[in-house]
């Protein structure tokens, strides 16, 4: 029951993402992080949308930039990719274990430089340490393309290279996935973010 409950909070929130920021409408200006208490720059991603230029570097980030041992035998995730199919679009979610946190729309729109949020920080590192459970539910693999129609993502970045497992929303939907609990997690972070969006709306 408690795992229902959150996975239909997880679609209510990526709902109301879906509403407030237009997705699928980007002559519409996404919300950006306020910047006041961090050295970062967060960035709006603009009408000429770099999208697969964001989500190419991060799903290329290297190991050694967070200081993760590559010689260790276990693999160690030091960062996660989901990409999530919507249809008519993608949306990919970023955290690394510094606690950067990052959302890009393939329609244009997102935001970069979460780190410079407390919580989002916390947040992103949580969801990336709860990643090393799932990495062996996935396979070494260089692939980087997007999921089919109506399907997420998932890119474990890790000491050993990158581990990639793919999964139907609708076994998400009906409970049945092993991603199910991770999916759930990745819930924490849009809250967060949703959260950002709202305060920086006021």
């Amino acid at each position: 029951m408690r795992t229902v409950v959150l996975l239909l909070g997880f679609l209510a929130v990526v709902a109301t993402i879906l509403v407030v920021w237009r997705l699928l409408r980007p002559n519409e200006p996404a919300p950006q992080f306020d910047n006041a208490n961090s050295n970062e720059s967060p960035e709006e991603v603009r009408s000429e949308n770099p999208y697969l230029e964001l989500r190419s570097m991060a799903l290329n980030m290297a190991a050694d930039q967070f200081g993760v041992e590559s010689n260790s035998k276990t693999a160690i995730p030091y960062g996660l990719v989901v990409d999530w199919n919507v249809g008519r679009g993608n949306v990919t979610f970023v955290a690394f274990s510094s606690g950067d946190a990052s959302m890009y729309f393939s329609s244009g729109g997102g935001m970069i430089g979460g780190i410079g949020r407390e919580n989002v920080k916390a947040t992103a590192q949580s969801l990336v340490k709860e990643s090393e459970k799932f990495v062996s539910k996935a396979i070494r693999s260089d692939d980087t393309q997007m999921p089919q129609a109506g399907g997420v993502k998932f890119f474990f970045l890790t000491n050993q290279g990158r581990f990639v497992a793919e999964e139907s929303l609708e076994n998400f939907d009906n409970g049945t996935s092993e991603l199910l609990e991770l999916f759930v997690e990745a819930n924490k972070l849009i809250t967060e973010l949703r959260l950002v969006d709202e305060l920086n709306q006021k």
